[in-house]
Order: structure tokens, then sequence, then C-alpha cells
């Protein structure tokens, strides 16, 4: 599940590299974006259950970058963090607030690392040459360390099972979140190099 998530999220990253300012209405009505003041809820939740997965509840999250070219010539990237209703799940109808709050964990690591992917993009000096080659670097760093985190996030917190571990994700969380403040909105801009 893991492994064809992250293909099918690169997949999504490289059709929206081709610096079209279009937007597919068809994804965008599969995606719940991430919005601090709407957290996820159960019902969020649409996919059939997966118990062979060995947990009661399942996130589908991932990172989307779409560039384009502003007005003025500027590169304009809009990054989200995503969730996909359709490939998450739920397998027990009296899942606790508890198992639900650590499913918005992963939701809110997805931010940190969209905060994070926003500030990269702002801070290089693209080259009109290796432009696809540059986002797609800071893409694939940005991905993996992302992934690091959910894999060490699960395990530390046992899926929501160990209060301690969870609690401590849950104060790395907000410290992250506060940390990339500055980087909060969707859309950033580059300069070319020169």
């Amino acid at each position: 599940m893991r492994r064809s998530l992250s293909t099918a999220l690169l997949f999504l990253f490289l059709c929206g590299i081709s610096l079209s300012s279009t937007r597919s209405p068809v994804l965008e009505e599969i995606r719940l974006i991430w919005r601090e003041d709407d957290p996820l809820e159960w019902s969020d939740f649409h996919g059939p259950p997966e118990p062979e997965q060995g947990v009661d509840a399942l996130s589908s999250c991932g990172l989307i970058c779409d560039p384009a070219l502003s007005r003025n010539g500027m590169l304009r990237f809009d990054v989200n963090a995503y969730f996909s209703p359709t490939d998450s799940w739920v397998d027990r109808p009296d899942a606790s607030r508890l198992l639900l709050h650590h499913e918005q964990g992963h939701f809110d690591i997805g931010e940190i690392y969209a905060r994070k992917m926003r500030q990269r993009l702002a801070r290089t000096a693209f080259d009109r040459s290796r432009l696809n080659e540059q986002i797609t670097i800071i893409y694939q760093e940005t991905f993996e360390e992302y992934r690091e985190a959910q894999a060490t996030y699960d395990r530390v917190s046992g899926h929501s099972t160990n209060t301690a571990g969870q609690r401590e994700w849950d104060r790395w969380i907000d410290r992250e979140l506060e940390r990339y403040e500055a980087y909060r909105g969707r859309i950033v801009q580059a300069a070319w190099a020169r």
C-alpha cells in the first residue's frame, strides 16, 4: 500500500510539473486540503477497511506541488498537504477520538512537510534549463523526509496506543507547525537565477 501510494504521489507531482496554470477538477474532488480550522472527522474516511494492514484506521495523506508562471514571470508554486477520503478508512464503527487524533497527526505532518517544501522552493533560484530537475529534487528530498517522519510517528506512538509516544509527537507537531509558520500559505513565489 505504501509503495503504491508513493508511486501515485510521485505521478501526481510529475503531472503537475508542466507549469500549467489549470487544475484538474477531478483531482480536487478526491482530496481534502489541510486547513487548521477543519480537522478530520471519522465521516471523512470513505475507503473500504483493510484489516490485513494490522491497524484500526489508515489515513492516506500526501503532498502535491503545482508550479505555474505568474503574470510577472515569477515562478509560483501551490503546495498542499492533502488527505484522500477514498483511500482512507476506519475498521471499527466505534473508533475512539484518540485514534482520530492520531490520524489527524498524519495529516498535520503532511502540512509540516508542505511548509518545508514551500520554504525550499521560495529560497531556490531556479535555472530555466534545469527547472524540472530542480523541482523534482526538492520534491523527492522533502517527500522522503515526510515518509520517514510518518513511519517514525507510527512507530513511536504505537499507532496511538503508546500514550507517552503520542504526546511526544503531539508536541513535535505543534513545534514544527509553529517553526514553519511563515510558510503557512499555500502559494510561494521563487525567482529565476540570474
